[in-house]
């Protein structure tokens, strides 16, 4: 059966315009067969071992990932235990992210018009050199550019561009853009759909990288299975199709009777032994080279005997692909900025499920560190 999941987002969150104070409503649709109840996925793993699974439950909406609770079917040298047990499985595929929908005002009128995926729009992310994967900012000069200094480049109008990139940060602006110039090169729909096709490939790669780089940190720590979630493995999903991207997967510990801080509906779960218990963890993490950046009510668990941080996906880490990217001086300079033991603090102390969003200023928050010592 189809499985459908409601979100209510600022629209700034889609199209990146602060002002704007009407809301949208996203709806997460027809849950694709692949990730079905019941499914089989088959892994090959960092260590280059066949994992099967079959899933168990998905959780919506596709954010940055696809979360799934699989049971896992063939051994793990590593963890034999996990044989048909739960596990959590993050596939970051971008073909399924929740962005391709089409987005709505509050007044049902269609803002933004659905963007399937397909196969040659994926392939850009590979064959364009100013898009790498890894952590270096996002260019002005874009794929674009390279395209229509091609002399195979027919399509589109041959006058001169109208327009610079940063006119065009906003897409509303652009579709009026538009209006005024038919012609404009940076205006033209299918570049706008390739340009999306793009940033989701870079930012599904970006975010795996992320936590692996801040699990294989704290996989070694005392914080494994306590605090965080057990890291099992990572690797790449097995496909039957064609694709130009292959998704990478991250397999965790599965955490029962758990519940995130922004669905508790009765905050006095939260005891003086979870509010410790965080706040040392995010010492902890800062202290093991790794940087959160997004604890918010959503990345924290809270169960009768466990508190626990995920999702590493906007995560620093100091040791970065085996290699020590910050100096110790210039480490707790990115910790000084980050703020994240006084995010721990705010989403504990003050649960409020209806902005379970990232610290946006935790300047905002300092009486809250002074206050609890």
């Amino acid at each position: 059966m189809a499985s459908q999941a409601h979100l209510l987002l600022p629209l700034s969150f889609l199209v990146g315009h602060r002002d704007w104070p009407f809301y949208i409503r996203l709806t997460i649709t027809n849950v694709p067969t692949l990730y079905r109840s019941g499914s089989t996925l088959n892994i090959t793993t960092s260590k280059l071992y066949i994992l099967t699974v079959v899933v168990e439950k998905v959780f919506t909406p596709f954010t940055t990932s696809q979360v799934l609770v699989v049971r896992v079917l063939s051994p793990l040298p590593n963890h034999p235990s996990l044989l048909n047990c739960l596990a959590i499985l993050k596939i970051y595929d971008p073909r399924y992210l929740e962005g391709r929908e089409a987005t709505y005002s509050s007044d049902g009128s269609l803002l933004r018009k659905e963007r399937p995926w397909t196969l040659d729009k994926e392939v850009f992310f590979f064959f364009v050199p100013f898009y790498s994967i890894g952590r270096s900012p996002m260019p002005e000069f874009t794929y674009i550019d390279y395209l229509r200094a091609s002399p195979n480049y027919k399509r589109g109008s041959t006058n001169p561009r109208e327009c610079s990139v940063n006119e065009l940060d906003k897409e509303v602006e652009a579709v009026e853009h538009l209006k005024a110039h038919p012609d404009c090169w940076y205006c033209d729909d299918v570049d706008y759909e390739v340009d999306f096709e793009v940033h989701l490939c870079r930012r599904a790669s970006d975010s795996w990288t992320r936590e692996v780089d801040a699990y294989h940190i704290l996989a070694t720590s005392s914080l494994s299975g306590f605090t965080v979630p057990t890291f099992y493995e990572d690797g790449d999903l097995i496909l039957d199709e064609t694709r130009a991207y292959i998704p990478r997967v991250i397999l965790l510990e599965y955490i029962p009777d758990v519940t995130s801080v922004s669905s508790l509906g009765d905050i006095s779960v939260i005891t003086p032994w979870h509010i410790r218990t965080l706040v040392a963890t995010a010492v902890k993490f800062n202290e093991l080279g790794v940087i959160h950046w997004d604890i918010n009510r959503g990345n924290i668990l809270i169960g009768s005997k466990r508190a626990v941080i995920i999702d590493f996906g906007e995560s620093t880490s100091q040791t970065q692909g085996g290699i020590k990217k910050f100096s110790d001086d210039d480490w707790w300079c990115q910790v000084d900025e980050s703020k994240d033991l006084i995010a721990v603090k705010r989403m504990v102390t003050q649960p409020d499920p209806t902005t379970a969003n990232r610290l946006a200023d935790a300047h905002d928050f300092r009486k809250i560190s002074e206050k609890m010592g």
